[in-house]
């Protein structure tokens, strides 16, 4: 039977305000809806994130409450939260047994928050995150070691340099490699570079000069670059052979600070001159 008119603008109006709903940013509101235990109720009142991750059959819930599970120490919370979230999220993000982790949106969600938490544990579980093999399709699998290296760039921690300079220094993949293949790690590589524009540190900025001189992908070299400037603060043109003089030949070491963070990212400071 053919619709009627109106009907026929229902069906539309109705499709186009879920697209614009989702467009907004109102993706929950869409996900409850096609929840398989779809409640409105809880659209209006999320219930406590681990009362879903303690109840819930519905991994989109359950993706949603650890998108939840902010850093207790920076909101409040007891060091008694601070380490059940951080187990919570430990089990999602990484492979084991937790059911949780099994699920492709969970294992991203848990990642995700976790590049907000500047406990220093999440550095080591982010590693993990990253370097694990994962059982899920390619795509997916390329979407989680992303997501790895942004919440490793997010956390600012220098402990994510060395995942960090790998990924960046990893070789492109080879002539047999699919496409889909060779743009993953060309991703992954644009990640990394990028978040080494944040850290002033020696190692990071001879890795970003080395991938000047080296990478044969544009847009990897563009962003090396662009990283370059952020991280000396200097504006030299896409010269791999000035940025290299320029490594080269220094700068005076910082002045001695008490932070142990700042005296491993003072720009040109090699981490065995530094003081201790």
């Amino acid at each position: 039977m053919t619709p009627k008119r109106g009907q026929t603008w229902r069906v539309c109006r109705a499709a186009g305000s879920a697209l614009l709903l989702g467009a907004c940013g109102c993706v929950g509101f869409w996900s409850e809806i096609t929840s398989r235990e779809r409640d409105m109720s809880y659209v209006w009142s999320k219930p406590d994130p681990l009362v879903v991750l303690r109840d819930s059959t519905d991994n989109q819930r359950k993706a949603e409450a650890l998108a939840r599970l902010h850093e207790p120490l920076k909101n409040g919370g007891t060091a008694e939260q601070q380490e059940m979230y951080l187990q919570i999220l430990t089990r999602a993000a990484v492979n084991g047994s937790e059911p949780m982790s099994r699920d492709p949106l969970c294992r991203l969600s848990a990642i995700r928050i976790m590049g907000e938490y500047k406990d220093e544990r999440v550095v080591a579980v982010l590693e993990k995150a990253y370097l694990d093999p994962h059982p899920f399709p390619p795509e997916m699998n390329a979407m989680i070691r992303q997501q790895a290296l942004a919440s490793l760039e997010q956390t600012g921690n220098a402990g994510a340099l060395p995942v960090l300079i790998r990924a960046a220094r990893q070789p492109s993949s080879s002539s047999v490699s699919s496409q889909a293949d060779r743009q993953s790690v060309m991703d992954e590589k644009i990640a990394a570079v990028r978040a080494l524009g944040k850290y002033a540190h020696y190692e990071a900025v001879d890795t970003l000069v080395y991938l000047l001189e080296t990478e044969k992908d544009v847009a990897v070299r563009h962003c090396a670059h662009q990283s370059l400037k952020t991280s000396t603060k200097r504006d030299l043109p896409a010269d791999a052979v000035q940025w290299r003089t320029l490594l080269a030949n220094g700068q005076p070491p910082p002045q001695e600070t008490t932070n142990p963070i700042q005296r491993v990212t003072g720009f040109f400071s090699r981490p065995e001159n530094t003081k201790k």
